[in-house]
């Protein structure tokens, strides 16, 4: 078998590969296999083809790493719960005052909550969340 056809199907079947991972490892390797094709066409030696390959499969993985991470950044978005933090809610009903459990309106969504200071809170007064430790909402009585 000529060693260009044998490269290329490796390429092909590398770059059928890395669109299945998306991962750009595999398609560097791809890339590598075709241009070892080519490569081929004109050294037939083995040992050179194989030389060419690892080189360029090794220089297209350092090069495509750092244009791939600065493309494939986005800007960080609180996920739905972390944008909660911040949001002013209305207290539902106390369920403990000393111990500051009760259940909070946020959004048209009724919340659990936890307060330092549950001698504070009134039902229908206004809370600011502090933090989401799971489905609990940890508030501050507003003045």
């Amino acid at each position: 078998m000529n060693p260009s056809i044998w490269w290329v199907a490796v390429g092909i079947a590398l770059v059928a590969l890395e669109m299945a991972t998306g991962t750009f490892f595999a398609l560097c390797l791809g890339v590598a296999a075709l241009l070892t094709a080519g490569f081929s066409y004109f050294v037939e030696r083995d040992v050179h083809q194989y030389a060419f390959f690892a080189t360029s499969a090794v220089i297209l993985t350092l090069l495509s790493r750092p244009l791939a991470a600065r493309f494939s950044r986005s800007p960080s978005r609180p996920s739905n719960i972390d944008a909660l933090v911040g949001q002013k809610g209305r207290v539902e009903k106390i369920v403990d005052a000393k111990k500051g459990l009760g259940f909070v309106k946020v959004g048209g969504e009724v919340w659990s909550f936890v307060a330092e200071d549950g001698a504070r809170l009134k039902v229908g007064g206004e809370v600011t969340i502090l933090s989401v430790s799971g489905n609990i909402l940890k508030v501050e009585a507003l003045p």
